[in-house]
């Protein structure tokens, strides 16, 4: 009776684990993982640091099965930021992303997700007008901006393994 009482125990133990076991799906190093920006973003209002909204535009699939679904949003932040200033300098910003979650929570490391946007540079027009007049040294730059939808194209850095969405 006791065996009995044991061996049903370890089966409906072994029972359990297995139903909660979830199949893993490996998402290959070097999976593309196309973005869009959700919203603009200037050099003039950034500073580095700040979080920026980003969204997948197609399905990430590991073995057939979509664990990063379309439409997806993905955090990035920006990594450089200068305004314009006098004398025609033009601001810059560059905003990276270095990982993404999948649809089970499994952090996705991202490799190459960098878009960067330079104001045009106004610095000859300063000079030159400010040599005949002191105010043309006061000609300011243009500020970065990287308009909504600019696009950012990040891989998958290594392998990972994820599991199916619940």
């Amino acid at each position: 009776m006791l065996k009995k009482l044991i061996f049903s125990a370890v089966a409906l133990l072994c029972g359990i684990t297995a139903a909660n076991a979830q199949e893993l799906f490996l998402l290959k190093a070097g999976t593309p993982i196309p973005m869009v920006t959700v919203s603009t973003v200037t050099s003039r209002i950034e500073a580095i640091g700040n979080s920026v909204d980003l969204m997948t535009t197609a399905d990430v699939v590991a073995d057939g099965v979509v664990v990063i679904p379309s439409g997806t949003v993905v955090k990035g932040w920006v990594s450089d930021s200068r305004k314009a200033t006098i004398l025609g300098i033009g601001g810059n910003l560059s905003i990276s992303v270095n990982g993404i979650y999948a649809t089970d929570g499994t952090y996705v490391p991202v490799a190459g997700a960098n878009v960067s946007a330079y104001g045009p540079d106004k610095t000859v027009l300063a000079v030159i007008c400010g040599i005949f007049t002191f105010f043309g040294f006061f000609i300011p730059g243009e500020q970065a901006y990287l308009p909504a939808g600019a696009n950012v194209q990040g891989i998958v850095m290594s392998n990972t393994y994820v599991s199916a969405a619940n």
